[in-house]
């Protein structure tokens, strides 16, 4: 499910798998590997991604607490209201 949040948000944003995995130090293949499933994201890589696309951490992890519709509006708890993470950053959706 986490890999296809990231293939969403890239292809959402208009990028490639080449662009994308530049952007987060990857190879291309690793990346195709994470949108599939077939690999595990490591914590880095992960802050990494959403930092490229964009969204908080807990975009990727929203569809076990809430149900998942990539259209509707992300306006749900603290996180939409714009709580800053610990680092003090803010992401938005």
């Amino acid at each position: 499910m986490i890999g296809s949040r990231v293939s969403y948000q890239r292809s959402r944003r208009g990028l490639d798998r080449a662009a994308l995995a530049r952007r987060i130090g990857v190879a291309e293949q690793t990346l195709s590997d994470f949108e599939s499933g077939f690999r595990r994201i490591d914590p880095l890589i992960m802050l990494n991604i959403c930092h490229s696309l964009n969204v908080g951490v807990a975009y990727f992890f929203e569809p076990w607490a809430v149900g998942w519709d990539p259209d509707a509006p992300k306006a749900r708890g603290a996180h939409a209201a714009g709580a800053s993470t610990p680092s003090g950053s803010r992401f938005k959706h």
